[in-house]
C-alpha cells in the first residue's frame, strides 16, 4: 500500500477522553520530578521484579529519549498499556487523539457502547476525564482520502489498518493524521511516539449516561459539581 504524505501537524489542544479508573503510570509522579522517573524505576527494579505491574510495559521507548514535558502518566499510559485499536495491537501502544472535543466524544461513546453491549453492563453513570496535549508532529496524512484508503477506514474490520500501523511503526513513523469514522467532519491522529506530545492536562470530568441498552445522555461538571447536559 503507497504511503500517504508526510505533514507537520500541530495542534494546540489534542483531545482524549478515557475512563477514570483507566491504568495509568503515575506509580513516581506524586513523589517526584518527571525527570527523576528513570532514576527511580531503575532503583526500585533491583528491589522489585514486578515493577512494571505498576508502570506498565514501556519497551520500545527509552525514558531517557522522552522529554519531561511529554513524561506525564496521560500521555504515557497508551503506550504502557497497549491494546488493539484500529492502528495498534497489544504490541505496541498507540496515543489516539482528536481535533476536536465532539469528536473525541464520539469516538470514545462508540466504543464504550460496544463495550457495555458484549458485557451486559445494567444501567450505570459512567465518569471520564476530558484531556488536552500540544501536539506537534511529522504524521502520514490519510485526512481527505478515505476513497483510496478504503480499507484503513472500515467501521468494524481492522485488520488492514493494524498492519498499516505496524508498517508505520516499523519506519520509525511518529504516527499518522486521518478522518475520523465516528464523527464524519472530526479529525483524529494515531500517536507512535510520546515524545511529539507535551503539556497534558486534565480539563473537567464528562459522564456518559449507560441505559442497558445505549448512551443516551452526556453531562458535563460544573464547578458546584451539578452535572448539566453538554450543549
Amino acid at each position: 500500500m503507497k504511503l500517504p504524505p508526510l505533514r507537520r501537524v500541530r495542534w494546540q489542544a489534542c483531545y482524549r477522553l478515557i475512563h477514570t479508573r483507566s491504568p495509568t503510570v503515575d506509580l513516581f509522579e506524586r513523589i517526584a520530578d518527571p525527570e527523576d522517573f528513570e532514576a527511580l524505576i531503575e532503583l526500585e527494579s533491583l528491589h522489585n521484579p514486578r515493577i512494571r505491574q505498576g508502570i506498565g510495559d514501556l519497551s520500545g521507548h527509552r525514558l531517557e529519549e522522552i522529554p519531561t514535558k511529554s513524561r506525564s502518566s496521560y500521555i504515557l499510559a497508551p503506550f504502557a498499556y497497549p491494546s488493539d485499536s484500529r492502528f495498534g495491537t497489544v504490541r505496541f501502544g498507540v496515543f489516539y487523539g482528536a481535533r476536536q472535543i465532539k469528536t473525541a466524544l464520539a469516538e470514545v461513546v462508540y466504543h464504550r457502547e460496544n463495550f457495555l453491549k458484549a458485557t451486559r453492563e445494567e444501567a450505570m453513570l459512567l465518569e471520564m476525564r476530558l484531556l488536552s496535549v500540544q501536539l506537534d508532529a511529522r504524521l502520514y496524512d490519510l485526512r481527505g482520502q478515505q476513497k483510496l484508503y478504503a480499507s484503513l477506514y472500515h467501521p468494524q474490520d481492522y485488520s488492514d489498518s493494524q498492519s498499516f500501523g505496524k508498517k508505520l511503526k516499523d519506519l520509525d513513523s511518529q504516527g499518522l493524521a486521518y478522518d475520523s469514522v465516528r464523527d464524519l467532519k472530526g479529525q483524529c491522529v494515531a500517536i507512535f511516539k510520546p515524545q511529539v506530545l507535551s503539556h497534558a492536562h486534565h480539563i473537567k470530568y464528562l459522564y456518559l449516561r449507560w441505559n442497558g441498552k445505549k448512551i443516551i445522555q452526556f453531562l458535563e461538571e460544573e464547578k458546584n459539581k451539578q452535572k448539566t447536559p453538554l450543549p
